[in-house]
This record gives C-alpha cells, structure tokens and sequence, in this order.
C-alpha cells in the first residue's frame, strides 16, 4: 500500500473477462518473464495507451491527453530477439540438473525453461542444449546465498534479418570454466548462425551484469543487425 496507490495480487478468478484468454506458454502463471499473456492483445495495446494517458494526466498534468493508439507487432509471439536467463540447479534423483530460465514473480526461485514463446523461436534449440552441454561439462552454476560457483546467466541474442546468434555466458571469475574455448567451437559447428560465443566476467552481486566481455573462441564478438531496409 502506497500513499496514493496499492498492488493487489489475483487469488482467483470468479469471473472471466471478455478480454481475459488462455496464455501461450504452458508456465505463464508462474513465470515473471511474461505479465500480458492472459490478456487479448487487442485489449494491451488498449492497455498502454490507457497508461501513457495516465501517466500524462497524473505526472505531467495534462488535461485530456491525446494519445494515439499503440502500433501492433507484427506478430504477438517470437518477437524477443535477446534474452538472458539465470542460471541455477536442481537436485533430481541425487543428479545435479542445470536450469535456466526466469524467476518466478515476486521471488528468485528460477522457473526452468527449454522454450520461450515470446522469443525468437530460432534460439529455443540454443536454450535447450547448452543448457545440457553446461551440465555436462559439470561446470559450477553460481549460488546467490553462498556467493560460490561460476556461471550466473545465459544470454542469447539474435539479428533478426540477418540470423546471426551471438552467445554469451556471465560468469563469476572466469577462470574455473574448464575446455570452453573447446565447447564454444562445437557450439558454433553444432548451431547454424552462430557466430561467437562470448564470456562476460562479473564478480558483484547485482543480477544484471555487463563488464569485461570477451571472445571465449575463435567466433565474433557481435552479431550483425540491420537497423533499416
């Protein structure tokens, strides 16, 4: 509860919206990746004009606001052409599980993913495998409580003219990632459009991390996307 507004978390639904419909991913009410699933996408582009409105009228002051309405993605789905997921393990059957996915709402517990529908559906294979390659090759995922192991996230980033896939891996130190330069050329031969695999060193706590990126094989370090026709 704030002064001049309060959050309300949904317990259930009694009765539906004529704009409510069931969400594309089969985790959406868990994930915090997505909030706008449940939702027609007609109603949410309605829905963000009506909050610029608002944000006018209650922060700038402006009487009457005209807004012009949203313009539609071309499609509602795969339109994500970056995507960085946090790391994490699971014990399953006294087998150490590598996850990677997006926290849940309202917590740091990692809904675990092999497919993202608002993605671009060419990186849901790159999801899927180097998270069983990392497993494999028994690398340490880093732990939030402990501050110990290595790789915190997963970043995947696509031109979307061009399908060049640049991959990057966060890690803590950098320096316990034993035969990746090996791994990061199957990578490359293993997935077509990838063109560099990456490794971002962050030894700070903060989730989001974006310091002393570098080539971890013989790829690019960037990806090309035309910014017009």
């Amino acid at each position: 509860m704030k002064r001049s507004y309060a959050h309300g978390i949904l317990v259930e639904v009694l009765e539906s919206s004529a704009h409510r419909t069931k969400p594309h991913c089969i985790v959406a009410d868990k994930c915090g990746g997505c909030q706008w699933q449940s939702t027609t996408y007609q109603y949410q582009l309605a829905a963000k004009q009506n909050q610029v409105v608002q944000a006018l009228e209650r922060i700038g002051k402006f009487s009457n606001p005209s807004v012009e309405p949203v313009l539609a993605a071309p499609s509602e789905f795969g339109y994500r052409n970056k995507a960085t997921y946090p790391l994490g393990f699971k014990i399953d059957n006294s087998q150490r599980k590598v996850q990677a996915g997006y926290y849940q709402k309202r917590s740091h517990r990692i809904i675990n993913l092999n497919q993202c529908p608002v993605q671009d559906e060419r990186l849901n294979p790159l999801l899927a495998g180097i998270k069983l390659a990392i497993q494999q090759q028994n690398w340490s995922i880093y732990n939030e409580q402990s501050h110990k192991g290595e790789l915190r996230h997963l970043s995947l980033r696509i031109g979307r003219r061009t399908g060049e896939i640049l991959l990057t891996l966060v890690a803590r130190t950098g320096k316990n990632l034993v035969g990746l330069e090996t791994q990061a050329k199957l990578w490359m031969k293993q997935y077509p459009g990838l063109v560099g695999v990456c490794l971002n060193v962050n030894a700070i706590a903060p989730i989001v991390s974006s310091v002393q990126t570098q080539p971890a094989s013989s790829g690019s370090p960037l990806c090309e996307k035309p910014l017009l026709d």
